[in-house]
């Protein structure tokens, strides 16, 4: 490593844009992401330059008897010490620019370092003769238009006029031999283009003593004349760049200004009138003159130090050196932001809330545990993590969880992972099974998207996720999990895709019960994880998730902790809104229980209203402008607006859609109305700022707002698109077309890669739909509900149209597949939700059985599916709709399935108590022998209500009592009685079953023995009674089956075939 020191003049003019410099505690800048690399280096020397001053600010330097001449400062007063430490990166980042905090990373904007000081430890301080106003001097003899080669050479020749006219001065001459400038050294390295200088700080060399100027003793110098001095000094740093010139400085501010300097004279006239003949008038100012040929930053800085004297016109002049300093740090470390010019869009699309502003400690929280995983992985040691990670993100309504993870998630995705993830939606806690077999949809699908890609490290790693599924699962279980994953089919092909489905009746052996769910989708997870990439799930708004939704994500989640080989690469994330959920919410416990879990190691982020710090940092970043020109406007919205998060984008992006906040074309920044702002309404929540925002939208968006609002917070184009051809409903399909452009701009909704348009958040959602009259909701409900349901099976049973139908496939389906909606949904889910929602509207009583029906067709289809809480939901509905005209002659059947349905999903979903009263009602109201469904149904809730065994074995042996079959109230035989052996009623029953049964082999048992009459349904019920009785029955006494019932049963059950 080479050390040299240079005087700060002589390495202004040695060639700033020929190297790299960086400040003492800063990494290896990266040249690719310089664009001017001279200006960058003179924003470094003029920060070490201000910060040197900024200590000596008191004019005083730890001795009472020293006072520096600040009138007499020079560039050559001042030295700098450096050291070539390295050849700088000419391509690439550098590991700083990777951190949190460098300009690569998108979570943080502002992270200069002030606690590790860029000065010596102890500044060398000289004494030096009186030094001339060479500036001042120089202006007194040529005009404003200077010729800039004569200009530089009396730059460089200025310390010899200095030293030439010593002999005047009464002060003291500074000790030359302190100060040895290797300058020979310099040369020789000449500041190679590809070597990368270290700035180890900057001393002062320049001492006046009190005694030996009666001058600089007269004098006062103001805070104004410092900042002139020191901007004087800077505007010289700055010009030599690219062998060019700056413009020079007009005449009349070349010259110090003497109102800048206040004498110990009480002739206060006097000084006004000196002040006077000062001031002049100008056709532009300093920022004008100088912003045509620098950095529009560069160009406020030297003019809001230079151009504040009387008459000025210095846009919003410097009050201190500390400001000084913050805007050259701002320079310095972030030059991309606040020293180049921005692109031109920038001055014309101006929106908040595209950056994640005050959340640098939850964004070090989730980075710290997601490399707590790369850090296992690399250990490679099953034990190095004892349980699966999970971070619970909690907040208030718009506080940014979404953004904050969104943002994480595709930084983390450009780092190789794989994130997946959904939001449950309020009021639709039904269809929140469905939000989880669409993450693990769009999982299989991006596997096997990656598997077809061709070559690569992507279709390696599909091909061998692909082939760990196939492992892991057998034949009857991709079966099975095929009706919660339609994906799954791609793996297997011989998957039964079209299984008859019967619309009058549902199917209690269809679906999947909720452990073998549990255990399937763990399997599925675990077999992906065992090859190597690392997976994020995420769930947002957990809280409207139904508590069954909640308890299988929770069980796979801690089905990872348990292995290995999964846990070292899963993270679980969950967002909540912690206001919401409160102690006697149901998420409370779920969420309570994960974190006490031994599998689980959970780490709570919460995200707190933004500080008055963390909106300067917001404006700073999007305005690109520094900390002391965006204060005053930071210190209103905080007020306004509390700090929540949401509310301050809205209302920034209010205050630039109503130009109280406008982009200057003089001053080339952004203004803003100070007196409007302090006249603004003020908004009791942000729900109330959405509402007044609204109202400057026109009539035909508003009506296009408000018809999305009734599908939710979300809906693909082409549905929106094909109700535009809706007759009922006053929307055109062009006034969509026209209207969305213009949504998607203001912000208010967004339209993804996959064609999903979302409202960019739920309280926007809320507050559109909200304010629609409750009346003209409803029938809008009722319209679309109606027009979508003629196109679907639900009027004719047979007719199967899912979304995709009347829709050309213009676009891929790996986009389609990556939407948190699945896609092949059938419309009738969505046809029958917007009938339900204009349910009050409905009187007429065949329009009532009509909808009841499309609900009990809804409940099967989610019956098929294995979404339990949907199948609940629907058939409570449908038997809503026929209320009052329950169990009639022509509603009879359509009530027995929509009873049977609800007290069957009740039982899988393990809400035994509710069984009884949909099952008793079909009891009450059908033959006894049409309700062994039904009985079976009670039968089955008694089980699962703990502790009823006894019960259960009673009502089974009434049940088949009232059947006719005889059953003894006790066994004829005793087991003591023939020692040990097996009854012969029990033998003979064995035998002629394995009789029976010999005669198929395994495939034709499994099918119901090939071309054998099907079992009635009656027989059915008996034989699952049986089933439930002898399982209560081994429960009592297990693990013999003693009682006298259940040996009667087991004989009975032999039989029935």
């Amino acid at each position: 490593m080479v050390e040299i020191t240079l005087s700060l003049r002589e390495l202004v003019y040695s060639g700033l844009s020929k190297c790299t410099l960086s400040l003492n505690n800063e990494g290896t800048p990266c040249l690719a992401e310089v664009k001017d690399l001279g200006c960058v280096n003179a924003a470094k020397l003029s920060l070490l330059l201000a910060q040197t001053l900024e200590r000596c600010s008191d004019s005083r330097c730890g001795d009472e008897s020293i006072v520096i001449d600040w009138t007499c400062l020079e560039l050559n007063d001042f030295v700098v010490k450096l050291a070539c430490s390295s050849v700088c990166e000419l391509n690439g980042v550098t590991p700083d620019n990777d951190k949190v905090g460098g300009k690569n990373n998108p979570f943080v904007q502002n992270d200069y370092d002030d606690d590790q000081p860029l000065d010596f430890e102890n500044d060398k301080v000289v004494e030096n003769d009186g030094v001339l106003d060479f500036l001042s001097d120089f202006s007194a003899k040529h005009d404003e238009c200077y010729d800039t080669d004569e200009i530089e050479t009396h730059l460089r020749t200025n310390g010899e006029n200095l030293n030439a006219g010593a002999e005047d001065s009464s002060l003291e001459k500074p000790d030359q031999s302190a100060y040895s400038y290797d300058e020979d050294k310099f040369d020789e390295i000449n500041f190679a283009s590809n070597t990368h200088w270290t700035l180890l700080g900057m001393e002062i060399r320049v001492r006046v003593h009190e005694n030996h100027s009666t001058c600089a003793k007269s004098l006062v110098i103001s805070q104004t004349m410092k900042l002139q001095r020191m901007g004087r000094m800077i505007y010289e740093i700055f010009m030599p760049r690219d062998n060019k010139l700056l413009p020079a400085l007009p005449k009349h501010l070349l010259s110090l200004e003497e109102s800048s300097i206040e004498t110990k004279s009480n002739d206060e006239s006097d000084l006004g009138q000196r002040s006077s003949k000062l001031m002049r008038c100008r056709e532009k100012s300093l920022f004008s003159y100088l912003s045509e040929a620098c950095p529009i930053s560069v160009a406020r800085l030297l003019s809001d130090m230079i151009d504040t004297s009387d008459g000025g016109m210095a846009d919003a002049p410097f009050t201190t050196l500390e400001d000084v300093v913050e805007d050259l740090k701002q320079m310095s470390s972030q030059p991309w932001l606040y020293l180049y010019d921005p692109d031109d869009g920038f001055f014309s699309n101006l929106r908040f809330g595209s950056g994640c502003y005050g959340r640098t400690g939850q964004v070090t929280s989730f980075l710290s545990v997601a490399s707590t995983l790369e850090g296992s992985i690399r250990r490679g040691s099953p034990q190095s993590s004892e349980c699966v990670e999970g971070v619970l993100v909690s907040g208030i309504a718009g506080a940014g969880k979404t953004f904050l993870i969104h943002t994480i998630g595709d930084y983390l995705t450009s780092q190789g992972w794989i994130v997946l993830g959904a939001k449950f939606e309020m009021g639709l806690e039904h269809e929140s099974r469905s939000t989880v077999s669409c993450v693990f949809d769009r999982l299989v699908n991006t596997l096997v998207s990656m598997g077809d890609c061709g070559i690569g490290k992507d279709a390696e790693y599909g091909r061998l996720a692909l082939e760990a599924i196939f492992n892991a699962l057998d034949g009857d279980s991709t079966s099975s999990l095929a009706t919660f994953l339609p994906s799954i089919k791609k793996l297997v092909y011989n998957t039964d895709e079209d299984r008859s489905v019967d619309h009058e009746a549902a199917d209690l052996d269809k679906g999947i019960s909720h452990w073998r769910l549990v255990f399937l989708l763990s399997s599925l997870l675990g077999a992906v994880l065992s090859v190597g990439r690392r997976i994020i799930i995420y769930f947002d708004d957990i809280q409207w998730s139904d508590p069954t939704t909640a308890s299988l994500i929770i069980e796979i989640v801690i089905s990872m902790g348990r292995l290995p080989h999964a846990r070292q690469r899963f993270l679980f994330v969950a967002m909540y809104r912690d206001n919401e959920v409160t102690s006697s919410h149901p998420s409370t416990s779920q969420l309570e229980g994960l974190q006490r879990n031994e599998h689980v190691n959970v780490t709570s982020i919460n995200l707190p209203s933004l500080s008055k710090n963390d909106i300067i940092d917001m404006m700073m970043t999007e305005l690109r402008l520094p900390r002391r020109i965006v204060l005053d406007l930071s210190d209103i919205v905080h007020k306004k607006t509390s700090g929540h998060a949401l509310f301050v984008v809205q209302l920034l992006n209010s205050l630039v859609r109503d130009s109280i906040v406008l982009y200057s074309p003089t001053k080339k920044r952004y203004l803003w109305d100070f007196e409007r702002l302090n006249n603004l309404q003020t908004w009791d929540d942000v729900a109330s700022l959405i509402v007044s925002n609204l109202s400057s939208l026109s009539s035909a968006d508003l009506k296009v707002l408000e018809l999305l609002s009734c599908f939710g917070t979300q809906t693909h184009r082409s549905i929106i698109q094909h109700i535009g051809t809706c007759s009922t409903i006053q929307v055109e399909a062009r006034e969509i077309e026209s209207s969305l452009p213009r949504l998607i701009d203001v912000g208010i909704i967004e339209e993804n890669r996959n064609f999903m348009i979302k409202f960019s958040h739920d309280l926007i959602h809320s507050a559109v739909y909200l304010g629609i009259a409750f009346n003209q909701r409803r029938q809008v409900h009722l319209h679309i509900g109606e027009f979508l349901g003629s196109n679907t099976m639900l009027d004719n049973p047979r007719q199967h149209t899912s979304i995709e139908t009347g829709r050309e496939h213009e676009h891929s389906e790996e986009k389609k597949q990556e939407d948190s909606i699945n896609l092949s949904q059938p419309l009738l889910f969505i046809a029958t939700d917007q009938i339900n929602k204009a349910y009050e509207l409905i009187t007429d009583h065949l329009q009532r059985v009509k909808f009841a029906g499309w609900n009990q067709r809804a409940s099967i289809k989610s019956l098929e599916n294995s979404n339990f809480p949907a199948s609940l939901h629907y058939c409570k509905t449908g038997i809503l709709f026929l209320a009052g005209k329950l169990w009639n002659e022509d509603t009879q059947q359509l009530c027995c399935s929509l009873y049977r349905g609800a007290a069957f999903a009740s039982l899988a979903i393990g809400k035994h108590e509710m069984v009884p009263q949909y099952a008793n009602a079909i009891i009450d109201n059908l033959p006894f022998e049409r309700s062994l469904e039904a009985q079976y149904l009670l039968i089955r809730s008694l089980e699962g209500s703990g502790c009823k065994n006894e019960e259960t074995v009673k009502k089974a042996i009434a049940v088949l009592r009232r059947l006719g079959l005889v059953i003894p109230s006790a066994p004829k035989l005793k087991l003591s009685d023939v020692r040990g052996q097996v009854p012969s009623v029990l033998l003979r029953s064995i035998k002629k079953t394995d009789k029976i049964s010999s005669q198929y082999d395994l495939d034709n048992l499994i099918d119901g023995g090939g071309n054998a009459q099907e079992i009635d349904e009656p027989k059915i019920g008996v034989l699952r009674i049986c089933d439930s009785m002898i399982l209560a029955g081994l429960r009592l006494q297990s693990p013999y089956c003693k009682r006298p019932s259940s040996r009667c049963s087991s004989s009975t059950y032999s039989r029935i075939f």
